[in-house]
């Protein structure tokens, strides 16, 4: 636990995302979600650290803090510029990217915070509920700018195939 919070802080420090959150659209955008997902991380980090994590809310909240709120926000930060070299498509970035990221965090705060951190089931299945949401969301968001874009990002020409 110890590790990856030192791990954390450093990647907190050399990362460009601290000057590029001061940018417009998606470089903020991507920013936002690295910063985000550090902070998940941390979580993990300091909760590993203070004891047992394989008590009940602990386990939770390490798991879903590094596998939702720390891998979901890489994935959502880097699909812009990933997704499109992978899958030879335009992915345009759209405001409404930020909407999937934000109920993500709001759900692990709901989840983590609230039902693990008080004991409270039913602020822990509702933030079950709205992370679900957001990863269904976010892959309509995405779907939908990339069928709004209209074009693949490689056009095939006679000569090129």
């Amino acid at each position: 636990g110890l590790v990856l919070c030192a791990l954390v802080i450093w990647l907190a420090v050399n990362d460009v995302a601290r000057r590029t959150i001061k940018a417009d659209g998606v470089a903020r955008y991507m920013a936002a979600c690295l910063l985000a997902g550090y902070f998940w991380l941390l979580v993990a980090g300091v909760v590993w650290s203070l004891g047992n994590p394989m008590a009940s809310g602990a386990y939770d909240t390490v798991v879903h803090a590094v596998f939702l709120g720390f891998t979901m926000s890489m994935i959502m930060a880097h699909a812009p510029t990933i997704l499109p070299a992978v899958l030879a498509i335009d992915l345009p970035y759209r405001k409404a990217m930020w909407l999937p990221a934000l109920l993500l965090h709001a759900g692990l705060l709901i989840r983590l915070w609230v039902g693990n951190g008080f004991g409270l089931h039913l602020a822990w299945q509702a933030g079950g509920v709205v992370n679900v949401c957001a990863l269904l969301l976010f892959v309509l968001v995405v779907l939908a700018s990339a069928l709004l874009a209209g074009k693949p990002a490689v056009a095939f020409r006679k000569g090129n195939q």
